[in-house]
């Protein structure tokens, strides 16, 4: 708030202090308001990405020829002066790597709470159990993420299914995978969040590979809770290991 160039910045804290001041005078709690809306943000923005990626290294761990996949992808991208790879290119021409995403992003999603919403004005028919307007309603997102009619195999990891099958299923999963919530209220972050995730696997994968270890196991990755929904272990162990230029 120092900075001099704070008043025309297009921060959040901007934002929020400029919307205080628009609503009458200050109040004694207003400092407790912004503190605790900001580190919201910074607990939403954090958190979730770094579940999403410890999930998405750790099946990359258990499944390595997904590794070689992404690799060879990697491989095949022009490099920048900053010995990184595109975001544009990252995005657009490593499909395996979008599978694995999608995939952990299903299985895994790293905050999966209860997205309530209100039924709207003449109420709804869901099921046959007619709902009124105002009705408080919310979705299991495990439970859409598991439909066996529209993911075979559930409980799987099954990158292949993001990049196999008709245009009209492939739709119908898209549609139903909601990680980060669905309609107005989606997730604001969500396409930062996928960049990130993505320029860090790329980052990693295109010179190192993962491999297991004893320290974590598929009882401590059990993941706990629907919102941060971290590991029991707290901890991720794996081991990472330079790759020849021919791999």
């Amino acid at each position: 708030m120092k900075d001099p160039d704070f008043e025309n910045s297009r921060s959040l804290l901007q934002h929020i202090l400029a919307n205080l001041q628009n609503v009458g005078p200050k109040q004694s709690t207003d400092h407790l308001y912004v503190a605790a809306e900001i580190l919201d943000n910074i607990n939403a923005a954090e958190a979730t990405v770094a579940v999403t990626a410890t999930y998405l290294v750790w099946k990359l761990t258990e499944h390595p020829e997904w590794q070689q996949k992404i690799r060879k992808e990697l491989n095949a991208l022009a490099v920048q002066e900053n010995g990184l790879i595109s975001f544009a290119d990252v995005n657009g021409h490593v499909p395996s790597l979008e599978a694995c995403l999608r995939e952990v992003y299903r299985l895994h999603p790293a905050s999966s709470g209860r997205s309530e919403r209100l039924v709207p004005k003449g109420g709804r028919t869901l099921s046959n159990i007619y709902l009124p307007e105002g009705t408080i309603v919310t979705n299991s997102v495990a439970a859409l993420h598991r439909d066996e009619n529209i993911f075979p195999n559930p409980d799987h990891f099954l990158p292949e299914r993001w990049l196999e099958g008709d245009e009209e299923m492939l739709n119908r999963r898209l549609n139903q995978l909601i990680p980060f919530g669905y309609g107005g209220r989606v997730c604001l972050g969500k396409a930062l969040a996928t960049m990130e995730i993505k320029l860090l696997i790329a980052g990693l994968y295109r010179k190192y590979k993962t491999v297991m270890t004893e320290a974590s196991t598929h009882a401590s990755m059990r993941q706990c809770s629907t919102h941060d929904a971290v590991p029991w272990g707290l901890q991720c162990v794996i081991e990472c290991q330079l790759v020849d230029d021919d791999q």
